[in-house]
């Protein structure tokens, strides 16, 4: 993901906390951000996670199932 802009500018850093749903075929079926430190970072997230696929998890009997989880994505800026 790149950084945005402004919140590098701004001197933004911080930790985006998503909680995301799982379908059974490993697509994400929705998205919560449960804490962000700017709306910019959070929104880098969210359109970061259209690309993501996940392998559905699944259940004693092997078969695919639904599922959520939460995902932490830092943000940290670097000094050159």
């Amino acid at each position: 993901m790149k950084y945005p802009t402004v919140s590098n500018q701004s001197g933004v850093e911080g930790k985006v906390i998503m909680y995301l749903e799982i379908d059974v075929e490993g697509n994400i079926s929705s998205t919560t951000a449960l804490a962000y430190p700017c709306s910019k970072l959070k929104e880098t997230v969210e359109l970061a996670l259209n690309d993501l696929k996940f392998e559905p998890a699944k259940n004693a009997e092997g078969a695919a199932v639904a599922s959520a989880l939460r995902i932490p994505f830092d943000f940290e800026l670097k000094i050159d």
